[in-house]
């Protein structure tokens, strides 16, 4: 369960690690602002993701049980590794707040050593907010 982080962070774009300040701005409704000391931004210093931008970044699916879900779920969605390479985004540690404003504290190594997700699809159907 440590390889896998959903969150109430809905979706997130696949392309190779963009340059320094390179990241494309979000045609649709953003759904995840990374901010901090990221160095590829697409506005005011911060890097702004829309479902779009976060499923084309690569990814991968895990089935699992869960406490929130009843039996076998599959989840898909980007890396966080692959998110946080799409921002240049650094650091020692990621706070991560979902839309209720429920945050927790996520070492960077959970985040680019281990296949963490983003998930932003359950059993193929884009999560929904709740």
């Amino acid at each position: 369960m440590k390889s896998f982080f959903a969150g109430a962070l809905l979706a997130l774009l696949c392309f190779a690690p963009a340059r320094a300040g390179e990241l494309p701005h979000p045609t649709g409704p953003v759904i995840l602002t990374i901010t901090g000391d990221v160095a590829n931004s697409n506005g005011d210093g911060v890097a702004a993701f829309d479902m779009a931008m976060l499923q084309a970044l690569p990814g991968r699916s895990a089935s699992m049980e869960t406490p929130w879900t009843n039996g076998v779920t599959r989840f898909d969605g980007p890396l966080l590794r692959a998110v946080l390479d799409a921002a240049g985004a650094k650091g020692k540690a990621l706070k991560v707040k979902a839309i209720n404003d429920y945050a927790a504290d996520v070492p960077m190594e959970d985040a680019t050593g281990l296949d963490s997700m983003l998930a932003v699809k359950m059993n193929g159907e884009v999560m929904s907010v709740r």
